[in-house]
């Protein structure tokens, strides 16, 4: 599960990294190969940057219950990123096959769209304004 999420920046410029780092509790170790997306969805909902990989570097099958997985990023934003307010959406897919998984919010509810978006966003400024 999703346990934690710290964000540096709140205020970038176009071609700036992203640096997200997510922090994953290890309830049971999982039965499938693993992998996490994180986007970047611009102002106008579309995603403008993603990275996608083993949370943390590590293959969920080597991972164990109770562990805590350090997950570190720094996604670059184009240089052609429009100003704005930007959100960070992240979910989980096997590795063999793409399937995205469903993510559970606190309530124990499906989240739509198999996807969360993170409570930490930042905003691109428009360097000609600045």
């Amino acid at each position: 599960q999703l346990a934690g999420v710290d964000m540096d920046a709140k205020r970038l410029a176009a071609g700036e990294p992203v640096q997200l780092t997510l922090y994953w509790q290890v309830l049971q170790k999982p039965p499938l190969l693993i992998n996490v997306f994180v986007h970047l969805v611009g102002p106008d909902g579309d995603i403008v940057a993603q990275d996608d990989r083993w949370p943390g570097g590590l293959p969920t099958d080597l991972w164990a219950a109770g562990q805590v997985i350090v997950d570190e990023y720094a996604i670059p934003l184009p240089e052609t990123a429009p100003a704005g307010e930007y959100q960070v959406v992240v979910g989980l897919y096997t590795a063999v096959d793409g399937l995205r998984l469903p993510i559970v919010d606190q309530n124990g509810n499906i989240v739509p769209g198999d996807q969360l978006t993170l409570p930490a966003s930042f905003v691109v400024e428009d360097l000609l304004e600045s």
